[in-house]
């Protein structure tokens, strides 16, 4: 979805209420990481100014460490400025974010992914965005539908056989 403002064109990311609370506690944890710093980077200050220049690496370090923290903090309030809710009312019918997709592979392995924004996605934990490779590919797909995805050396074609949407 994407939403006109002032001339340019912002996503507007759609999260489960999971991962926006993730998103939040994420941003409170940047945010009390980078207080502890600049109480640090203030003390080196002070014994900079009472003539200690000995920590010289020390305070480049803090400095390019408290920037990095500002740089996170704001992406992280911008992607949830531009975060809605996921909707609870799902089909089961067709794959969209939200749904738990579980595919067969060739080899008789069966797979399971959620999906979800690119903001939330986590392949290590089983969510995968929509924007992915295999996201895009399953998207709008039905139950029983035959899925093909190109990789580089081979093409693998698992196959859905069972769609959950969000409870």
């Amino acid at each position: 979805m994407k939403k006109q403002i002032k001339g340019t064109t912002m996503s507007i990311h759609q999260m489960s209420k999971e991962g926006i609370d993730a998103l939040q506690s994420k941003l409170k944890s940047l945010q009390d990481e980078y207080r502890e710093r600049t109480i640090k980077l203030r003390e080196l200050k002070e014994q900079r100014a009472e003539g200690d220049n000995s920590d010289g690496i020390m305070w480049v370090q803090h400095i390019s460490n408290v920037q990095l923290l500002e740089s996170k903090i704001e992406e992280i309030k911008a992607a949830l400025s531009r975060v809605k809710p996921l909707s609870k009312k799902q089909h089961a019918k067709f794959v969209q974010l939200g749904s738990r997709v579980y595919l067969l592979n060739k080899e008789g392995t069966k797979l399971s992914y959620v999906i979800v924004d690119s903001l939330e996605a986590d392949p290590l934990e089983g969510k995968i965005s929509d924007a992915s490779p295999l996201g895009r590919v399953l998207m709008g797909k039905t139950l029983k539908e035959q899925i093909e995805l190109t990789a580089p050396s081979k093409r693998i074609r698992p196959q859905l056989f069972q769609l959950i949407g969000i409870e």
